[in-house]
């Protein structure tokens, strides 16, 4: 729902630019509020990725309103690398956090795969026992 909101504002309040802006705040703040009160995930690593995946849409949605007239040119420029900065830094961590799982999960195919294995040697180590006897 909240993808929708925010491409509905793109496309058609272009025009009203600043308009757009507040409403994808209201939203952002909106589910920021949700994501801390029922956190929707088991796991804490993905709720705190969340509730800072939040955090950031809501800072730079408040990045976004000063870009209008409402300051000046080069202080504008300086909350655009400002921008660029906290964009960037929300990619690493996002990243950071996927690499992290990824690596659990590789790490748990790993293990299953040596069980299995060694489940497949004691059924073979059984089968010539009993044949043995």
């Amino acid at each position: 729902m909240r993808r929708v909101v925010y491409t509905l504002a793109i496309v058609f309040l272009a025009k009203y630019a600043l308009f757009g802006v507040w409403v994808v705040l209201a939203f952002t703040m909106l589910m920021l509020i949700f994501g801390v009160m029922e956190h929707q995930w088991k796991d804490s690593l993905i709720n705190s990725q969340n509730i800072t995946n939040e955090i950031i849409t809501y800072m730079v949605c408040i990045f976004l309103l000063l870009f209008n007239n409402f300051v000046s040119t080069e202080m504008r420029h300086t909350l655009g690398y400002i921008l660029i900065g906290l964009i960037s830094i929300f990619l690493v961590y996002n990243g950071v956090i996927m690499l992290r799982k990824v690596t659990k999960l590789i790490q748990l195919l790993i293990k299953r795969w040596v069980l299995h294995h060694r489940y497949i040697c004691l059924v073979q180590q059984v089968k010539k026992a009993q044949r043995k006897t």
